[in-house]
């Protein structure tokens, strides 16, 4: 029985964590209804190379 029960999916570290000022500019074009598209494509332009997910 106890082989039966979920195990935890949270990552434990993360490797690659966008800076704070990255993740300000994120949420706030998020609050003007971007997409992940735009999103990637604004921060290209400020020089920062994110994947899309």
């Amino acid at each position: 029985m106890e082989g039966l029960y979920d195990l935890s999916r949270v990552p434990h570290t993360i490797r690659y964590k966008a800076d704070r000022a990255t993740e300000e500019t994120i949420l706030d074009l998020r609050l003007k209804r971007f997409g992940c598209n735009r999103i990637r494509f604004r921060l290209q332009r400020l020089g920062v190379c994110l994947s899309s997910r």
